[in-house]
């Protein structure tokens, strides 16, 4: 399925919510476009959502592209505001202290095994690398308050920030070693910037220690939160989420064009990992080549 870039998405569910005042308004989700990787979190939604009896729409702003997730998580945890009622993006520990996770890992933990964009003609720098400390000398891109930030900066590596929409060019013009991205948005990234001169990393994956990529939404919206977490559970259960996944092009793409199980894992510590995503069940998660089952 592919979701426009702009406007609002006609997505209706024609199902009916019984017992309530509130059976025949729809379900208004607002999803910021900014990190939620819509062509895979906007037909998982619907699946979720289907799970119920009620009617629903989601709706991506326009405006939102280009804000930082710090901006977005002020606007979604304000309960005077309407902008977003929810966000899909990779967890930390403060984003589960002022939101409310959903915590069911929307991509199996891919959002936490990282591909490097690095500048052109580099991947020499890449054949020897082994550990986190073959790293050391190097320097990392990232966004202004993500999440790896923490996982890099906590293994001993050194991060440059700056907004999203000056990374790539940054790393075309070899202003740092690498741009760790996640495997689900590395390749249409490179649609996005066609125009620019940069390689994809081949040898390493780094993969940062149960980082889930979950929907959030603001403490205020629990009755939301407990609808979109029943319909994931539910479509666990039933086997459509494992279908939904197995099957989508994005997942079938990154695992033969980056030949993701076949790169040499480089595994980093995560001290952004809370206990209730700790705890979570081992079937959530993609095993890796190497990992204990």
């Amino acid at each position: 399925m592919t979701i426009p870039k702009c406007g609002i998405i006609g997505l209706m569910a024609t199902l009916f919510f019984a017992g309530t005042a509130a059976a025949d308004q729809p379900i208004e989700i607002r999803l910021p476009q900014l990190a939620s990787i819509p062509e895979y979190t906007v037909p998982l939604l619907e699946l979720a959502l289907s799970k119920q009896d009620r009617p629903f729409k989601i709706v991506l702003p326009e405006n939102s592209k280009d804000l930082t997730a710090v901006e977005v998580m002020e606007k979604l945890t304000d309960p005077a505001s309407s902008e977003f009622n929810l966000y899909a993006a990779g967890t930390s520990k403060h984003y589960e202290e002022i939101a409310l996770p959903i915590r069911v890992p929307l991509v199996r933990g891919l959002i936490g095994a990282r591909i490097n964009a690095i500048p052109k003609g580099s991947q020499n720098k890449f054949l020897p690398v082994n550990t986190v400390g073959d790293l050391k000398d190097m320097t990392f891109l990232q966004g202004i308050d993500w999440g790896d930030i923490i996982i890099l900066e906590g293994s001993g590596l050194t991060v440059k920030t700056a907004r999203k929409s000056q990374l790539y060019p940054m790393i075309a013009a070899a202003d740092a070693d690498a741009y760790p991205r996640a495997s689900v948005e590395i390749l249409s990234e490179r649609m996005e910037y066609v125009q620019l001169d940069y390689d994809i990393e081949q040898e390493v994956v780094l993969i940062y220690d149960r980082f889930p990529f979950y929907f959030f939404t603001g403490k205020h919206n629990a009755e939301l939160a407990e609808i979109i977490e029943t319909g994931l559970v539910t479509a666990y259960e039933d086997g459509s989420f494992i279908q939904y996944f197995r099957t989508h092009p994005m997942i079938r793409e990154i695992f033969t064009e980056l030949n993701l199980d076949s790169r040499r894992p480089i595994r980093f510590d995560n001290p952004n990992l809370t206990a209730e995503t700790a705890s979570l069940p081992d079937y959530y998660w993609h095993k890796f080549p190497g990992e204990a089952e």
